[in-house]
């Protein structure tokens, strides 16, 4: 099972994003070092806080990033269900890179598929196979949202792109709106669905990207 690591600096603000997003945690109020933990059919998504911001960040600014684990152990609570009839579902990560060639190199032999453009990010996408997941390697075509991510962090897990019915979509879509959250409208994207991103406070992200599953 894969794992994804959510460090933010105001963990109060991003584990209501996410709930607002993907429903309450398995294990509310948290476990161990995550503050909560999301099961996404057959992934696990973890929210832990940044203790302290990189050198480099602004003062005064709100540091966060992400973290993957392609084969990652199971770390979802013991209550957890099978997580198969839940309505969310990971379906790739984003990975923010200046050279989706190289990288893909570097990450060993298997095909790199170019998959079109994120509109939302401003990025050329190119879906790679890595570890039993869908890694979707992202690469600058525009001074946007991405551009600025590599800017503020350099090459790394950057985007989740999650899987979601339409019924919950409309019903995130509600619940972000109680927030103050948009959603923005519907771009082209790596997945020949409808995919919309959650304005994001900072134009580096990190970037959370809901795919109506048809």
């Amino acid at each position: 099972m894969s794992c994804v690591i959510w460090r933010t600096g105001d963990p109060e603000t991003s584990a209501a994003t996410l709930t607002a997003v993907l429903g309450p945690p398995l294990d509310p109020g948290g476990s161990g070092r995550a503050r909560g933990t999301w099961d996404l059919d057959g992934a696990s998504l973890e929210l832990h806080v940044t203790e302290k911001a990189p050198l480099a960040a602004t003062p005064g600014s709100v540091h966060e990033q992400l973290e993957w684990e392609p084969d990652g152990h199971a770390r979802l609570p013991r209550t957890a269900g099978s997580g198969g009839d839940r309505p969310m579902r990971l379906a790739a990560v984003g990975w923010a890179t200046v050279d989706a060639t190289r990288l893909a190199a570097q990450l060993g032999p298997s095909r790199l598929i170019p998959v079109g453009n994120d509109d939302a990010l401003g990025a050329a996408a190119f879906r790679r196979h890595v570890a039993g997941s869908f890694l979707v390697l992202l690469e600058p075509v525009t001074e946007g949202r991405l551009a600025a991510a590599l800017a503020r962090r350099g090459e790394g897990p950057v985007a989740l792109y999650v899987e979601v019915e339409p019924e919950a979509l409309a019903s995130a879509e509600a619940r972000l709106r109680e927030l103050g959250v948009q959603l923005h409208p519907p771009t082209g994207s790596p997945f020949s669905a409808a995919t919309r991103l959650v304005r994001p406070k900072r134009p580096w992200g990190p970037f959370l990207l809901l795919v109506e599953h048809r």
